[in-house]
């Protein structure tokens, strides 16, 4: 990183940076005009003015008021109309234009039928600033307090990069400023299918700039690669060990002539792509040997303790799992996955899944990507399969455990679902466990019929609750009624039929002994909703686990 003045990065340890794709645009907090979202005027050097109902800080003073920018840009003063907001070409510091630049560039969406709008809004929308505040408190250290009164969420949408050679380029990318009327964290997020084209190849071409300027002729920061033809590899890369996420606490009270402040006091070098020693958030499969001439207990996750004998592993106090994999409690958890089959006679080939679990409380969002609109709709009756996600991360209640306490995140789940319309549709989901990067990894496959669902703005699915039996070592099953309502005077009954097979530790007698053999499932908040424009189906719930004799609210 480079940096002018005092060099000092983030409110939190800088990790290695992976070069691989960026971040699924499923998983941009949401934008759009579904969501109540303005849109910018049309052009190259549009401007928009946004007043703030909570205070942003900002180095060492707070604003009222953003001023937004075609050209990635964030500043704090009005720019003129017809002119470019930031001189192109040159350094922030080389200015006194106090800006944030998630993606400084000269930027157009000139062209309504190739390009997409800058959508912007403040909300205070509960479960946004929850997820806001789970990834700040993890990722940020001194953070644990943190509560966001509002979020700023801006979005650049399939806005062209300009040049010279006519380049065909198309750049999508989104800033939140989270706020609590004292401190600011500035998160960056950074599409994964940004098509830069070859203009990296041009001579006079100028080159974006991602960073910080506090307007002050000093205090300014920027990414590695800004203002180099290698600024494009800053969009897949982070400063948290997620390609395409960036986060930095950019004000702070007292933050006088202080830049951008790491606690630790330590800048890591991280052009080199390598891993600095002690990274808190290297979730890599590590395991230790016990020598008790036990193999097993040769594989127990680095979290975790022999138990049963030494026949199996178990989970240390503050992680769960299997104890081959353990999981930090409390840390929102991510799935990738493909899906692919038949729906309605309508071929599907490995379209994108993407899950955020807010672990605190069992809530799954699931996002489908590149759904065709002649089976969108009717897709929202998948809701199988995002349940089954939210029993894995289910709240667990007294003795109960969810999904992953039971099976590390490796399974097979199938799931046949009927409908009272008399559609039939066979879920088949393969739950591959826990990646180097710390996503959980998942393939799914479906055939069958699902019946038709009018447009509407949202399906429900009433709540429930289902038991999970242990029928055999390495086997569950659990058959639940559920009811999918359209409307106040529309609904279609159906039931799911499944089977989860999976890798189980059989221990001693004490544990075969302690075995809870059934788990109730309650689950609640169940919605899906279709948006056609986008062609991306959207999944919602949350779900607790407790033993079966235990009431499960």
């Amino acid at each position: 990183m480079k940096a002018n003045g005092v060099l000092v990065l983030a409110s939190f340890l800088l990790l290695s940076l992976v070069k691989v794709e960026a971040v699924y645009r499923s998983l941009f907090y949401y934008f759009g005009d579904r969501v109540g979202d303005r849109a910018m005027p049309r052009g190259d050097m549009e401007t928009a003015v946004l007043s703030l109902s909570t205070q942003i800080s900002y180095f060492d003073e707070v604003h009222y008021t953003v001023y937004l920018n075609t050209d990635g840009i964030l500043t704090f003063i009005p720019g003129i109309q017809g002119y470019p907001a930031y001189p192109f070409g040159s350094k922030l510091v080389d200015t006194n234009i106090k800006l944030i630049a998630p993606f400084l560039a000269d930027l157009d969406n000139s062209d309504e039928q190739t390009t997409g709008n800058i959508w912007y809004r403040e909300t205070d929308d509960y479960n946004l600033r929850r997820r806001a505040n789970q990834e700040i408190s993890r990722l940020a250290a001194g953070s644990d307090d943190f509560q966001a009164k509002s979020l700023l969420v801006i979005t650049w949408e399939n806005v062209k990069l300009e040049n010279d050679d006519n380049i065909d380029t198309q750049v999508t990318f989104q800033v939140v400023l989270a706020n609590d009327g004292k401190n600011t964290y500035a998160l960056f997020l950074y599409d994964d299918n940004n098509e830069f084209g070859d203009v990296a190849s041009l001579e006079d071409f100028k080159w974006p700039q991602i960073g910080f300027y506090a307007g002050d002729y000093k205090r300014s920061f920027t990414t590695q690669n800004s203002m180099t033809s290698k600024i494009f590899e800053d969009t897949r890369q982070s400063n948290v060990n997620t390609p395409g996420f960036w986060l930095w606490q950019i004000g702070m009270p007292d933050m006088l002539e202080k830049n951008i402040v790491d606690p630790s006091s330590v800048a890591i070098d991280v052009s080199s792509g390598e891993r600095p020693e002690g990274d808190i958030f290297d979730v890599d499969v590590d395991v230790f040997e016990v020598d008790n001439g036990n193999e097993q207990c040769e594989e127990c996750h680095s979290n975790a303790r022999c138990m049963a004998g030494g026949l199996c592993c178990q989970c240390i106090d503050g992680y769960y799992g299997n104890g081959l994999i353990c999981l930090e409690d409390g840390v929102p958890q991510r799935v990738n996955g493909k899906l692919s089959g038949l729906v309605n006679g309508v071929r599907l080939e490995r379209i994108d899944l993407h899950s955020y679990i807010v672990t605190e409380d069992g809530r799954a969002y699931t996002a489908i990507s590149r759904v065709p609109a002649s089976i969108g709709l009717s897709m929202q009756a998948l809701q199988p399969i995002n349940a089954a996600i939210s029993w894995v991360f289910s709240m667990v209640m007294g003795k109960g455990k969810n999904g992953f306490e039971i099976t590390g995140g490796s399974f097979m789940l199938t799931a046949n679902v009927r409908f009272d319309t008399g559609e039939r549709m066979s879920i088949k989901t393969h739950f591959q466990g826990v990646d180097s990067a710390g996503y959980n990894i998942m393939a799914v496959e479906v055939d069958g019929n699902l019946p038709s669902i009018p447009q509407t703005e949202r399906i429900t699915v009433d709540d429930y609750k289902e038991t999970y039996t242990r029928t055999s070592p390495g086997t569950i099953k659990c058959y639940s009624e559920r009811l999918l309502r359209i409307s106040a005077d529309e609904s279609i009954a159906y039931t799911v039929d499944q089977t989860i097979e999976y890798d189980e530790c059989v221990g001693d007698e004490q544990q075969q002994r302690d075995l809870i053999k059934a788990m109730r499932v309650s689950s609640k908040g169940n919605y899906a909703t279709y948006d056609s424009d986008e062609q991306i189906l959207r999944y919602a719930m949350s779900s607790k686990s407790a033993p079966s004799a235990e009431v499960v609210e």
